[in-house]
């Protein structure tokens, strides 16, 4: 580059610097706007994370860089990881790699270059969070049936157990009920019902008093 080039590039440079401002501006208002969306509205609260980039930095050393939609010191973030993957062997003659973050940033926060490369992964983070979110439904539509079919499988009253304590004692086992509309208040306002409840009368036994 000589003296002469320099001119020519700063004239570029002006040119493309309000573009350059603009889809970044751009870019910004659409991540705060899913944010909201699925943090705010949604309410979804699902993991989701998709790669960027991935290079070795040496031959057992792998960085990988990806997008997120996580957990972030409290509240849901869409974020920008960096993980290092070491490759090893393991005791069985195995090859496999152990992992450690080393960098999680909000997209927000990340300086222009890594904003605009992750913005690019955005729609396909979009895409794995909609699935991630439909695959929890589909289990957990599955779980509550199994939760359903175990619970209704249970006895919720066995009187014979009362019978049982009431005779070991050697009394009666009358039954006491509260009034139907009886119940007892919860710290919510609920009311809530009382069971039958047997009352058991123990058997007195008579001792013979002692001759004076």
């Amino acid at each position: 580059m000589t003296k002469q080039d320099i001119p020519a590039i700063l004239s570029g440079l002006r040119a493309a610097t309000p573009k350059l401002n603009e889809t970044t501006d751009k870019a910004n208002d659409a991540v705060r706007r899913i944010e909201r969306l699925l943090n705010d509205e949604l309410q979804l609260g699902v993991q989701s994370e998709v790669v960027i980039s991935s290079r070795h930095k040496t031959p057992k050393l792998r960085e990988v860089m990806s997008l997120a939609y996580e957990r972030y010191r409290g509240g849901f973030r869409i974020v920008v990881k960096k993980n290092e993957g070491t490759t090893f062997v393991d005791e069985r003659g195995h090859s496999d790699e152990a992992w450690k973050e080393i960098d999680n940033i909000p997209w927000a926060e990340c300086p222009r270059h890594i904003k605009l490369e992750a913005f690019e992964r955005l729609p396909d983070l979009l895409k794995q969070v909609s699935a991630t979110a439909k695959d929890l439904l589909d289990r957990t539509d599955s779980t509550s049936k199994a939760v359903d079919d175990l619970l209704s499988a249970l006895p919720i009253h066995d009187e014979s157990l009362f019978n049982s304590i009431g005779s070991f004692f050697g009394g009666s086992s009358d039954v006491v009920k509260e009034p139907e509309t009886g119940g007892v208040s919860s710290k919510l306002g609920d009311v809530i019902p009382t069971k039958t409840v047997p009352l058991v009368t123990p058997k007195v036994l008579s001792v013979p008093s002692k001759k004076r």
